[in-house]
């Protein structure tokens, strides 16, 4: 969870707060929403492997809300999804959710 910040090249500090906390935002909060969401409301399972179509879409959201609120730069009360940095950030969650998916080994080392 921590190698984003043992990895990070600049300076510890704002705004370059966010990549530090992808590992925080991908595994504790997306794989933990997607595993306490997809076990209780999960119907729709994907690939056998006991992972839900709902437990992606929770991590999914839960990542989304976890990165807009720590990003700086994206007021979440007038969100603009024309603004690449949405888009960008938008695309970053579905991918590591979409990543938690297929993954069938220990993805907590894959993730961060």
């Amino acid at each position: 969870v921590s190698v984003p910040l043992w990895l990070w090249p600049g300076s510890l500090q704002p705004p370059a707060n966010l990549p530090l906390y992808a590992g925080v935002v991908s595994v504790g909060i997306g794989d933990a929403a997607s595993s306490l969401y997809g076990s209780k409301f999960g119907r729709i399972e994907l690939f056998g492997s006991g992972k839900t179509l709902e437990g992606m879409m929770a991590g999914f959201l839960a990542q989304l809300a976890a990165v807009f609120i720590l990003d700086n730069g994206i007021d979440i009360f007038s969100l603009d999804v024309s603004d690449p940095r949405v888009l960008l950030l938008s695309s970053v969650c579905l991918l590591t959710s979409l990543v938690e998916l297929v993954v069938d080994q220990v993805d907590n080392l894959v993730l961060p």
